[in-house]
């Protein structure tokens, strides 16, 4: 009975755990939609498209709140089966001294000091299980810090550094989608591209046709799914992404 009280618990603070863990990640979300919509509001109210980054917002919210319903509910269900765990530990030893009492093996004050003692007993549990939110929300939120200071720097070590590009490109079989979910549509899909140095191209078409991303594949801030993007004649996963960037100048559509 015990350890099935145990396993119970256990489970239930896991329960808890996961929740709080996915509220962090969905909050951090919603504070990103926030950063991006306020940074970018002279161009949202230039094109009237408020009701858009509302519904974008929204949607964000909406899932932070089912993730936070979640956390509340293994609460609910944590608190509740403690206090009926303290409740009925309350009310064995009421029983229990009762009989005692009853049949004149103990009197009215050692009968008093079991009840002191249980309740002496079941405070500091109770206490334990008020504040049980705040130790998990600090558990959670120490844990996404260790998550987010273990993340690998981005340059690695042993790269070549390339020196002076010419800058002549050339994209071999390369596909690209966002998200590691394989089954993921790309949106580059076996592109083989040659831009001779000293070349200026034009890259048209509408939006969210893949002319940013296939930009942003040339410094490595993404990785291709699959084939190969070279400049003068080294594959850029060779070589250094400082070197890479430091040949590379860009104008950005934001004032950063």
């Amino acid at each position: 009975m015990q350890n099935a009280t145990m396993s119970k618990t256990f489970s239930f603070i896991k329960m808890m755990q996961d929740a709080f863990k996915e509220s962090r990640t969905r909050v951090a979300e919603v504070n990103a939609n926030v950063e991006t919509s306020v940074s970018g509001i002279r161009v949202s109210r230039a094109y009237t498209s408020e009701s858009h980054e509302n519904a974008k917002f929204d949607e964000a919210n909406e899932s932070f709140k089912k993730v936070r319903g979640k956390a509340y509910r293994a609460m609910g269900i944590f608190h509740s089966g403690m206090t009926l765990l303290t409740d009925i530990m309350y009310l064995a030893v009421l029983a229990a001294g009762g009989l005692f009492f009853y049949y004149g093996k103990i009197d009215g004050g050692d009968f008093a000091a079991f009840i002191l003692y249980t309740t002496s007993f079941i405070r500091p549990i109770n206490n334990l299980v008020m504040i049980f939110e705040q130790i998990q929300n600090g558990m959670t939120g120490f844990t996404r810090f260790v998550e987010i200071m273990e993340v690998k720097p981005e340059e690695e070590t042993g790269m070549t550094d390339p020196g002076v590009l010419k800058g002549d490109i050339r994209f071999e079989n390369v596909s690209f989608h966002y998200g590691e979910d394989e089954d993921s549509k790309n949106i580059i899909d076996g592109l083989d591209l040659h831009i001779p140095a000293g070349r200026t191209v034009a890259l048209v078409g509408p939006s969210g046709g893949g002319k940013t991303t296939l930009c942003h594949l040339i410094p490595r801030f993404y990785e291709t799914v699959s084939g190969s993007i070279s400049v003068d004649g080294m594959d850029i996963k060779d070589i250094s992404r400082y070197g890479l960037r430091r040949n590379i100048g860009m104008v950005a559509q934001d004032v950063f």
